[in-house]
């Protein structure tokens, strides 16, 4: 007699078959790209109304690959997962557990810190994008800042994950995510929690920008009073004085004292 659960399953496609994609563009078959340029793993500084009408089918940000890719410390941070499915039944409460890891050749099994389980009630056929519940992450939990690995895999009862306890080369780990549609990850940068308001080190009116400026060694940090950071390069930091009145906002690169805006180096 032949196994029919295995006719019903793979040739008839009758149970579900749930993937995370690894790349835009990714059909949940087995590729050799990137495995770690996922879309479908997002973060977020707050929980956000109706994720489904925001991120999912028909929301106009199906193919987008830049949604929540950074973590912030200082603050509670929130996690969703989109999923599809390319099989013949709906998947019901499906199970992603997320791990994070820093960066490693290879990323073993034995280097993620879990995070935590996100739930997907109801993943219809067709492959429509759908949106998890998302999950917190704690401040606590959160590494400092820095790069790292954020993934994990997606299953249900019906169609399970497998359990990659035995992937400890680099090659084992690329094959499951390239060859098993279940698992995927992306890369994910933790950035520093912004400075207090009242701190009085800060300019006022500062701002964070998103970018770097090389300094050699920190030694163009001395006059302000930092130190080397980021082994050797600055952050800029611009703090712009109010408009004159019926005029525009004065600012300037000169020296404190000089003009009414000022860039400061430091750590």
């Amino acid at each position: 007699m032949p196994p029919l659960r295995e006719l019903v399953d793979h040739v008839l496609n009758a149970a579900p078959d749930v993937y995370i994609r690894d790349y835009v563009g990714d059909s949940g078959e087995p590729h050799a790209r990137a495995v770690s340029a996922s879309p479908d793993i997002s973060r977020w500084p707050a929980a956000v109304a109706d994720p489904g009408a925001r991120f999912g089918a028909g929301s106009g940000t199906e193919d987008s690959n830049t949604l929540g890719f950074a973590a912030a410390k200082g603050h509670r941070n929130f996690i969703d997962v989109r999923v599809l499915n390319q099989g013949g039944s709906a998947a019901t409460d499906g199970k992603a557990p997320l791990s994070w890891a820093s960066v490693a050749t290879p990323v073993t099994p034995d280097l993620w810190t879990p995070v935590g389980a996100l739930t997907v009630p109801n993943v219809p056929i067709g492959e429509q994008l759908t949106v998890s519940d998302a999950i917190g992450w704690p401040d606590p939990q959160i590494p400092a800042p820095g790069h790292y690995c954020l993934g994990g895999p997606i299953g249900n009862a019906a169609d399970p994950a497998p359990l990659p306890a035995g992937f400890l080369d680099r090659a084992t780990d690329n094959r499951f995510i390239g060859e098993d549609n279940h698992g995927t990850w992306r890369n994910l940068s933790v950035e520093p929690p912004a400075p207090a308001p009242d701190n009085p080190d800060v300019p006022r009116r500062y701002r964070a920008p998103p970018f770097l400026a090389g300094g050699a060694g920190g030694r163009d940090t001395a006059a302000q009073g930092g130190g080397p950071a980021h082994g050797g390069a600055t952050r800029l930091q611009r703090s712009v004085t109010p408009a004159r009145p019926g005029g525009r906002p004065r600012g300037g690169s000169q020296a404190q004292g000089g003009a009414a805006a000022r860039l400061r180096i430091g750590a």
